[in-house]
């Protein structure tokens, strides 16, 4: 029996954050550490971190924090690569949640199953010793979001807002930058090859999106909830005089609901 794919994984986590009532509140700067190592046969090493910062004022909202900033950085000896900021504030505009990300991803082996990604017919012939990177693409995604949230009056019903910039790269798999045999054609190149995906779109592109929505929040706490729900219905569209190609809207609706049981 072969192996063509291994990963090992180390994580470790501290954080000083703490959701427990008995303990001392927070005041100022606390933080959350989570060092990322891992091994993957075909990408190489992973070496990073993340690290979340929160500030928590005088401590009169613990376990709610006034500002919070997540940084992640990591890579593979051979590429692949994850950058990411966040940040997070209900103080920055009054009485408005504003998230803003930011995120940088390089992807070596990137899955690509056809236009239906994961609901599209998986044919595992096609993957043979010779060629298993048929259903692999590299993608490289820059994505930059703006999010802002807040609430009618003293009610739990609230709005959202937002935009969205995305752009992509594409293109087959470096399989000798990754010491991988490839013979014949990867599923990426066969959609060229038969029109399904023309020249122009081959190589990537960008994307607008603008969000509207409305929410219903009874949470205890957002860090770590013990009751309450969450319901949010939002439409994202890429109107077309933002995306001249490929005009679109998306509808998304959510719903959690908590339960604490000692």
């Amino acid at each position: 029996m072969s192996i063509k794919r291994i990963t090992l994984a180390f994580c470790f986590y501290m954080t000083l954050v703490s959701i427990n009532a008995q303990q001392p509140i927070k005041k100022g700067f606390s933080f959350g550490a989570l060092p990322a190592v891992s091994f993957d046969s075909d990408l190489g090493f992973q070496y990073g971190a993340l690290v979340n910062l929160y500030h928590y004022g005088d401590g009169s909202r613990f376990p709610k924090y006034d500002h919070s900033m997540y940084f992640e950085l990591s890579t593979y000896t051979k590429g692949t690569t994850i950058a990411r900021f966040r940040y997070d504030s209900e103080r920055l505009i009054p009485k408005v949640r504003t998230t803003v990300d930011i995120s940088y991803v390089t992807d070596l082996m990137s899955d690509f199953y056809g236009f239906n990604e994961y609901q599209s017919v998986y044919n595992p012939g096609m993957v043979t010793t010779s060629n298993r990177l048929f259903y692999k693409n590299e993608k490289d995604m820059f994505r930059a979001k703006a999010d802002f949230q807040g609430y009618f009056g003293d009610s739990k019903l609230g709005w959202v807002a937002g935009y969205t910039f995305y752009h992509f790269k594409m293109d087959t798999v470096n399989n000798t930058k990754l010491g991988i045999t490839k013979t014949g054609k990867t599923l990426f190149e066969k959609y060229q090859d038969w029109g399904i995906v023309n020249s122009s779109e081959a190589p990537g592109g960008s994307i607008n999106y603008l969000k509207i929505g409305l929410k219903y929040d009874s949470r205890d706490q957002l860090a770590c909830p013990m009751k309450g729900i969450f319901t949010e219905a939002v439409i994202q569209t890429a109107p077309k005089f933002l995306n001249q190609l490929f005009p679109h809207s998306k509808l998304a609706i959510i719903h959690r609901q908590y339960f604490y049981t000692c």
